[in-house]
């Protein structure tokens, strides 16, 4: 829905030709990634200039604390984490950064038995079900895609206003997630974050 929003919003910001080209653009690569069979699913991004982000963090009064992957620990995770078939097939190449995420993920948060987990932004991934399986906490995924309301172990809602008591929850993720929230969602979503976790 904030996707189709933002849209909106481009086609009153630029002229209706560039708009046509700019939809007509999107249209066909995402045509192209989900049904053409021999697309490399590859990232076309520059690489990110990490010294240049780490002192804009800086100045901005944010420590940033350098982290270390440590290669045959995240393989061995990896092959413990047993993602489904169908979720590797569908993320293709990135697949392998996917997993790294959710893996720093796992190992930041510490994840223990008694932890109740959110992944926010879930979508389609199944890290809540693994790291149930993996640490013997409990895990929920929240996404707006999902039906509304608490579904076992999904919740359909907006981040910014989650249907849960307070205190419901000990740890929370976002993984490639945090830029979704627009205009102010960003800002309202770290006070209801902190309202829901302990």
């Amino acid at each position: 829905m904030r996707k189709i929003e933002k849209i909106f919003r481009r086609i009153s910001q630029r002229g209706f030709w560039d708009t046509i080209t700019l939809l007509w653009h999107v249209g066909t690569n995402l045509l192209d990634y989900y049904l053409n069979p021999f697309t490399k699913r590859v990232s076309r991004l520059f690489p990110a200039d990490h010294e240049k982000i780490r002192k804009e963090l800086e100045a901005a009064g944010l420590t940033v604390v350098p982290y270390r992957i440590d290669g045959t620990d995240f393989r061995n995770w990896l092959k413990e984490a047993c993602f489904p078939k169908e979720y590797v097939n569908s993320y293709g190449k990135v697949f392998i950064e996917k997993a790294l995420e959710h893996y720093v993920g796992s190992k930041l948060l510490g994840l223990k038995k008694e932890d109740v987990l959110i992944d926010v932004a879930a979508a389609h991934s199944p890290w809540f079900e693994i790291v149930e399986r993996m640490y013997g906490c409990k895990a929920y995924a929240l996404d707006l895609a999902f039906p509304k309301g608490i579904n076992g172990k999904k919740i359909g809602a907006d981040a910014t206003a989650m249907p849960l008591p307070d205190g419901f929850a000990t740890k929370m993720a976002l993984h490639c997630a945090y830029e979704m929230f627009e205009g102010d969602a960003d800002m309202r979503l770290l006070p209801e974050a902190y309202r829901v976790l302990v």
